[in-house]
């Protein structure tokens, strides 16, 4: 008999331990939000990945902006900046200093989050910006935030129906972490959940092996209309590039220096006037005041070896570091087709590591999508130029 009521008393501790560990839909749903772009739910879902409610707002992991097309973002740690844009519209968090602007300077108090590394972005503030529709869902298995950038097959209730079964799935994956691990929960979100780290694209690593033709992308001069061309030429080809500016209208683009740095190019300083080392800081005095940073890069507009041992030692000795273009298809004064040409023969033509210079003009502009293709293509390693990187053709040994 007493063998009885302790097999008794052992089944039910058992039931009353899996009933206790197994997830109610009416109660445990509720921690769990998805995410769905477009048509689309968003799987691998976790507890540091989903979205989450901060300051009466709700917020998405920044990695999954790149789904929302055509949006982008980039994100400069060096100076805890991010960036959001497309079309000419353009949103940046300064996460530092706690401030929130537009391309125009409007000023706006929705904040972005980081958090242990990590960043969170007001999504329903970004859609509005944009113009994209925000909606909230409430299904059988937890809440619902969609995003709809371009026209959509289904409405929401249409929606929930189609991926019922998806949802059910990313549901019992989200509460079990496996087979014979059963009924061990996650925990619910918090405004302390953090998304996952974004990935860095990166720029890549210098292949120093011989295998492949190293190139540095200078663009240099003014910078301009054209040059918003250029980068986007840079970006459908996923390429990075210093631009060496020139002082001439400088203060007036201030909207172009943000993109160029907040797309993960370098600046660098275009010296044209008989006072580099005056002019340099000069143009360093207007990018501080833009994008917060000083550049060491620095070319001179008539080449190192055309320019007085005297002004190559100022700004040498006050810490520049000077870069030379080794490749000129002629873009300051030839036709776009003839510098696109010419670049391509001479990219062609090279060994070992060499410097493609191209100015903001319009025949620069037109040639830069055939010439970042092939810089794109096998046998090349586009490389950039960083304030640490020693010059390849430097005619002073940087040590």
């Amino acid at each position: 008999m007493l063998k009885k009521i302790r097999r008794a008393a052992a089944m039910v501790v058992v039931l009353i331990f899996t009933l206790a560990l197994m997830p109610q839909i009416a109660g445990a749903s509720e921690d769990l939000v998805f995410l769905c772009i477009n048509d689309e739910i968003i799987t691998g879902i976790s507890s540091s990945s989903m979205p989450v409610r901060i300051n009466n707002n709700t917020y998405i992991a920044v990695k999954y902006l790149l789904r929302i097309k055509p949006l982008k973002y980039f994100y400069d740690e060096d100076i805890h900046i991010l960036k959001v844009y497309s079309s000419g519209v353009s949103i940046i968090f300064d996460i530092k200093n706690g401030i929130t602007y537009d391309q125009e300077g409007k000023i706006y108090s929705y904040l972005a989050e980081e958090r242990n590394g990590s960043i969170f972005v007001p999504i329903e503030f970004i859609c509005r910006v944009f113009g994209y529709a925000y909606s909230q869902i409430q299904s059988d298995y937890g809440n619902v935030i969609r995003i709809n950038s371009i026209a959509s097959q289904y409405t929401d209730s249409q929606l929930m129906e189609v991926r019922r079964s998806q949802m059910k799935e990313i549901y019992d994956s989200y509460y079990w972490t496996s087979a014979e691990d059963l009924g061990q929960a996650v925990k619910p979100p918090s405004e302390s959940s953090i998304p996952d780290a974004p990935q860095d694209e990166g720029e890549g690593s210098e292949d120093v092996s011989g295998s492949a033709k190293n190139v540095y992308i200078a663009i240099c001069g003014e910078i301009n209309s054209y040059t918003s061309d250029i980068l986007d030429q840079l970006d459908r080809y996923g390429l990075k590039a210093a631009f060496f500016v020139s002082e001439k209208g400088l203060e007036q683009q201030g909207e172009l220096l943000r993109r160029i740095v907040c797309e993960g190019h370098s600046l660098g300083v275009y010296a044209s006037s008989g006072e580099p080392y005056e002019e340099a800081e000069r143009i360093n005095g207007i990018l501080s005041s833009f994008v917060f940073r000083k550049t060491r890069l620095l070319m001179f507009a008539s080449g190192s070896r055309n320019t007085a041992i005297s002004d190559r030692s100022e700004v040498t000795e006050g810490g520049y570091r000077i870069w030379d273009m080794m490749l000129d298809p002629g873009s300051s004064w030839s036709t776009g087709y003839s510098v696109r040409n010419s670049g391509i023969r001479l990219l062609n033509s090279v060994s070992g590591r060499t410097v493609l210079g191209l100015y903001s003009t319009e025949a620069g502009a037109y040639a830069s999508s055939g010439l970042f293709s092939t810089l794109s293509g096998s046998g090349y390693s586009v490389n950039l130029m960083r304030e640490w990187t020693t010059p390849i053709n430097g005619i002073y040994n940087y040590s």
